[in-house]
């Protein structure tokens, strides 16, 4: 096999060519991009770079140097990535593969952290293509390549690679066997296999109809590992629901939203809302009010601080309360709309008016979801709150928005099927003829704003072939 990491740049241009790209005008554009604005970047871009990969190049320009090294979608983390890299004992003479690699963020981790070399692999072009852009940018290209590949049939020599890890794409893998297989025959003899996955367990498994073709039992990876030729096998177990908060970790969440965001503003001019974990850094979201966005919304579930511990420890541990009612204060003062998100069910009603209460105060709109047990979780015997006890919750949830003069029910075509929508609520207060000139005032501007959105919609529909509706 030659060494991909011969020179800087010689393992860029194929990867590129196998990405259909063509390669050399876009070094020469990596190297202007220093120099020349973003709009002179894509506008040269768009002279060499098919349609289908602009909005791979589109999620690279406007990174930072902490964006770019990002382009993570695993759980736990930077951290699980370090922990993997010391389990596998990399140094700097190893040479590792990385199998469903994405956007390289683990890839680059593992060469910055223990200065080994690695190869990137992943099926997707459009992946290649924004991990070679993202590693060319920070300077990497002598430690990290990437090519277009598939796990199951790997596309090196026998005995290769010190070591081989994955994170997150091994369940997505269906030839599992051949994956495996595959990888036995690339590593060097003593050589390490490292890999995090989701994996199905007894609790996941004992409801009928829970099984998953994507997801083998821990049990069958450990059988598989050992008939494949592996000596020493060892697997750990990780319930994620105590280790894993629900959501992109090292807050990259708010990148990974980003790219899509700047794409449904600029195809299709609809409203967009972003849902997820308060960022540490707010000035983030003066970043994403300047990108289009319309509204933002924060699920802190639970008022009570005790139950907010008890039911959400991944996000009392990760997070905090007081961050979410943070990012709630500061952007309702930003953003059209702001919402902060609760369970009604989970807590007595009166605390759930507290947060209905504290919601309205700050200037956001309240979202009151009603707890349902699921079956197979963790509360799946827990009944659901009776309705009688709701009504007085969501009598409140209008009365609060009404009397705080919020801008319930302005955007058109909105429809919930899992909650009641504060304009929804008006009929069960005792005084559904109150704030009658709010109430006014709210159709006259919701009759204004249909109009215009509408006239907006219309006039993209002439001028360009993005759709007029976004599901």
């Amino acid at each position: 096999m030659e060494d991909p990491f011969a020179d800087d740049t010689d393992w860029v241009p194929s990867a590129l060519l196998s990405a259909r790209l063509e390669q050399a005008a876009l070094l020469r554009l990596l190297v202007k991009k220093k120099t020349i604005s973003v709009e002179e970047f894509l506008a040269d871009l768009g002279k060499i770079v098919s349609d289908e990969h602009m909005y791979s190049v589109r999620q690279f320009v406007a990174q930072s140097e902490p964006q770019l090294r990002g382009g993570r979608w695993h759980i736990g983390g930077a951290a699980a990535t370090d922990e993997l890299g010391r389990r596998l004992s990399l140094g700097p003479d190893d040479l590792v593969l990385d199998i469903g690699c994405g956007c390289g963020g683990p890839a680059r981790q593992i060469a910055e952290t223990f200065g080994c070399r690695v190869i990137g692999l992943d099926y997707r072009p459009m992946r290649i293509i924004e991990a070679v852009l993202r590693t060319a940018s920070l300077g990497l290209t002598s430690r990290v390549s990437f090519q277009v590949g598939e796990g199951e049939h790997l596309p090196f020599e026998d005995e290769t690679f010190d070591a081989v890890m994955s994170q997150a794409a091994c369940n997505w893998i269906a030839d599992k066997v051949g994956l495996i297989r595959e990888t036995f025959r690339v590593l060097k003899p003593q050589g390490r296999l490292g890999f995090e996955c989701e994996a199905l367990t007894e609790k996941g498994a004992r409801h009928e109809g829970n099984e998953s073709p994507e997801l083998f039992r821990a049990l069958a990876w450990q059988q598989l590992l050992g008939t494949s030729g592996f000596a020493e096998v060892e697997i750990e177990e990780i319930d994620l629901d105590e280790e894993d908060p629900g959501y992109y970790q090292d807050d990259a969440y708010l990148d990974a939203v980003e790219p899509f965001v700047r794409a449904i503003v600029e195809e299709t001019g609809l409203l967009v809302g972003v849902q997820c974990p308060p960022h540490p850094d707010l000035s983030r979201y003066d970043r994403l009010r300047e990108l289009g966005v319309n509204n933002v919304s924060f699920c802190f579930e639970l008022w009570d601080l005790e139950r907010f511990v008890e039911v959400c420890p991944g996000k009392s541990r990760t997070i905090g309360q007081e961050r979410y009612f943070e990012a709630i204060r500061y952007c309702a003062r930003l953003f059209d709309t702001t919402n902060g998100e609760i369970i009604a069910g989970l807590e007595p009603p009166e605390k759930t008016i507290e947060a209905i209460d504290w919601i309205t105060e700050q200037g956001a709109i309240p979202t009151v979801c009603v707890f349902r047990p699921v079956v197979g979780s963790d509360y799946e015997d827990v009944p659901p709150p009776n309705t009688e006890d709701m009504v007085p919750v969501f009598a409140r949830l209008y009365e609060a928005c009404m009397a705080r003069r919020l801008p319930i029910g302005i955007a058109p075509n909105i429809k919930v099927s899992i909650v009641l929508l504060p304009e929804e609520c008006r009929w069960l207060t005792e005084h559904p003829e109150a704030y009658r000139w709010h109430r006014l005032k709210l159709t006259a501007v919701r009759g204004a704003f249909g109009l215009y959105f509408r006239a907006r919609l219309r006039g993209r529909s002439k001028t360009s072939a993005a759709p007029a509706a976004l599901c």
